[in-house]
Formats: structure tokens, sequence, C-alpha cells
């Protein structure tokens, strides 16, 4: 009879620096957790990322290989289709899988198999708002003008639902020209405004 295979479970603390974890040598004690489990497994001091930001850090992690491999660096938001990586490998072993996140960045918008992620960043995003309109409105007795209530709701919704899958369809560059053009209109508008007397 086959022993049953271990439970894996994959945690990844996104931009966290090693000289910030008391686990690294840090003089505060950040990470008491990290250490306890520390004291049962192997702990590594010399890791260092294939790459500087989120996405191609993920994917190399997931497939083994590096950005210039995979395809996810520079301005690429997207893996190469049909690369292997560790779902399909652990799949094959027996495993179930699931993959959580709150970055669309590590999304299935971008070929990474994470399944939730548009439902908890909404969803964190909405319970901070609906706790801060709570506080406002029961506790400070400020008036809330729900239009933008209802509108900022409806703005989580189509930007999580939405928002990791524009780079599949529209360029980078073009995504980031958009939204220069939409800062300097916005800035420009409150600056005639507010200084002015001039509404544009």
């Amino acid at each position: 009879m086959s022993s049953k295979p271990p439970n894996i479970v994959l945690i990844v603390l996104d931009t966290v620096g090693a000289k910030h974890l008391s686990l690294y040598g840090y003089q505060r004690r950040t990470t008491p957790n990290l250490e306890r489990i520390a004291g049962e497994c192997s702990v590594y001091s010399r890791c260092f990322a294939p790459a500087c930001w989120t996405m191609p850090s993920h994917a190399s992690m997931f497939t083994g290989l590096y950005p210039s491999q995979h395809g996810a660096f520079e301005s690429r938001f997207l893996l190469r289709d049909n690369l292997p990586h560790l779902v399909p490998i652990l799949k094959a072993q027996g495993y179930n899988t699931i993959g959580i996140s709150t970055n669309s960045l590590v999304s299935p918008a971008v070929n990474l198999p994470m399944y939730v992620v548009a439902g908890t960043s909404a969803l964190a995003v909405f319970i901070s708002m609906i706790t801060s309109i709570f506080t406002f409105m029961f506790i400070k007795g400020t008036p809330v003008d729900f239009l933008f209530v209802g509108a900022e709701l409806v703005g989580i919704a189509i930007g999580s639902t939405v928002g990791p899958y524009t780079s599949k369809y529209i360029p980078d560059i073009w995504l980031k020209r958009f939204f220069v053009i939409l800062a300097l209109y916005v800035g420009l508008k409150y600056t005639l405004r507010g200084f002015f007397g001039i509404s544009i």
C-alpha cells in the first residue's frame, strides 16, 4: 500500500526583504512564527530572486526557468503558453491543488495557476470600505454620500474583474500612456479650479 504524499504549502511574502526578518538576524522580532517553523526545517541563507518585481519572480518559482526563458520580463506580463509548471507536476503525483492570491500579477490573467485573485482582492477592499463607512456614520457621526460610495463599489467590482485581464489584450505601454493622460487631466482640473476658479 503506497503511503500518502506529504502536504505542501507554498507561502510567498511578496516584496518582503530578508534584512527585515528576525529569522535572518533583524534586531526586532518581526517573524516569531517563521522562527518557530524554522526550528523544524531547513533554512536557506543564499536565495536570490531572478527578477526585481512580482510577475517574473513568481513565474520562475512556478516553472524553474529564468525570466528570459518563461517570457515574463521587462514590460511583458504573460508567461509563454504551454510551459510546464509546478501545478501539473503535483497533479500528476496525485495532489489536489489550489492557489489563492490577492495580486492581479499572480493570477490566471498572466497564465499563473491562481484562482481566487479578483474575489479576494475585491473582498478585502469591500470589507475595508464597509468598516470605514460604519466608523464615520455611527462613531463619528459624519454624513456619507451614498452615491459616491455606490460608485466606488461599482469601480471595485469592475476593476477587480476586468483589471487583471487588460494586459492580455492591451499593450503595457498604452495602459501607461492612458493613466499618465488621466492623471494629468485630473491634476490640471483640480489645480485650475482650486487656484484660479476655472472649470474644465
